[in-house]
């Protein structure tokens, strides 16, 4: 009995010292002040916004921390952000905050959605898996420059199998950090939603710049102009195909995506390129 007594409190030391202690593992650093969301996530080299770190950590496996600057306060405030204190005036409020509702994008820490800044390409695959519940798969396509420790892998991924990537991913470089341009934020809607083809390019007349959209792509934009995905600010003729798409852009072609897919209701806007 007096055994016993000694031994269980000494299992019981031994159990917390070698079975309970801390496994390290990886942490991703974010930073508002001086970070950048093309960086790496590292201490050194952190990134700047919250909801970027949280995708990385959802989508890798050896992730299991965050950390933030001491004065998170400006974190504690997004958390509770309803509405976007910068898009009042602009001509994509009614699409971001509709998107915004219901979870698909999200904006800044400091409540702001930044509707004229870039997207780059693997953030765009990120936010399509997002909008489309894109489901796994095990099929894989290697992109040298996207490989799996890549923190956008999976939705790339998912965005291959799923038929989203054309005119993303025709080649074994990704470029996942290349600015997104207009034309590839068109031609993925169209593949992975598999829109019936416009039948003929008639419907590119519309366009006073349709000689800009590239030979690979003129199919998926005419059949993108007559399921009414095409929103083009500030002149509805001028499609601009070649140009950095903006995130107000990408949203509301997105949402134009989910309307012609009916999980969405049509919003009236004069900047929607009609289907005729």
């Amino acid at each position: 009995m007096l055994t016993l007594l000694i031994l269980f409190p000494l299992l019981f030391l031994l159990n917390r010292f070698f079975w309970t202690k801390p496994v390290p593992s990886s942490t991703i650093y974010v930073n508002p002040n001086n970070g950048d969301d093309r960086n790496s996530g590292t201490q050194t080299n952190p990134l700047r916004t919250l909801d970027l770190a949280l995708n990385q950590a959802k989508s890798r496996n050896d992730i299991d921390y965050i950390a933030l600057p001491k004065d998170a306060e400006i974190f504690k405030k997004s958390l509770s952000c309803t509405a976007f204190s910068d898009i009042n005036n602009s001509w994509a409020s009614e699409f971001i905050q509709a998107l915004a509702t219901q979870g698909i994008i999200k904006g800044y820490p400091d409540c702001t959605f930044q509707p004229d800044a870039k997207l780059t390409r693997a953030e765009y695959a990120a936010l399509l898996t997002q909008a489309f519940n894109l489901p796994e798969t095990k099929t894989v396509r290697d992109f040298v420059d996207a490989p799996p420790d890549y923190w956008a892998y999976n939705a790339i991924q998912k965005n291959y199998s799923n038929k989203f990537l054309v005119g993303l991913g025709d080649s074994n470089d990704f470029k996942p950090n290349d600015t997104l341009k207009r034309v590839e934020v068109i031609a993925p809607l169209v593949s992975g939603l598999k829109l019936v083809p416009a039948g003929d390019n008639t419907k590119l007349n519309f366009y006073e710049d349709s000689i800009s959209i590239p030979a690979w792509a003129t199919g998926q934009v005419a059949t993108a102009t007559s399921n009414q995905l095409i929103v083009n600010y500030p002149y509805l003729k001028v499609l601009n195909p070649t140009q950095d798409a903006t995130r107000a852009e990408t949203v509301a072609m997105l949402y134009q995506a989910l309307v012609a897919t009916k999980r969405m209701p049509a919003i009236n806007s004069v900047y929607i390129v009609p289907g005729y």
